[in-house]
């Protein structure tokens, strides 16, 4: 989507992936291919932090593991946000998907249907 209008709120990245240099800064130029629209049900907080998690998990799960249908997955901290994103990206791609955590998090794993 490159359809963006002064104002809207998005999330995304500013390079750091696909061999495109980082930036830290409070204004940038972007790509725009590597922003999406922020979801409304997110705060911004949540928005900024759900691109790094998604791309950490990616890369983890699908790059690097290959993960397909059929397979089981353990992820670790199933209720952090790159955990969060794991075991659905797992589901996602026919994986069943396990994940650890601590008891205060056993309540958000169970929502996400990990084992």
């Amino acid at each position: 989507m490159t359809d963006f209008e002064r104002g809207t709120r998005c999330t995304g990245l500013c390079g750091g992936v696909g061999n495109l240099q980082g930036s830290l800064a409070e204004y940038a130029a972007v790509d725009a291919r590597l922003l999406a629209r922020k979801p409304k049900a997110l705060s911004m907080r949540e928005a900024a932090a759900l691109p790094l998690a998604a791309v950490t998990s990616w890369e983890g799960l699908v790059d690097r593991a290959g993960v397909r249908a059929g397979q089981k997955v353990l992820v670790h901290g199933g209720a952090g946000g790159v955990g969060y994103v794991g075991v659905q990206l797992a589901q996602a791609r026919g994986a069943e998907a396990y994940a650890t955590g601590g008891p205060a998090s056993m309540r958000v794993i169970e929502s996400l249907g990990a084992g």
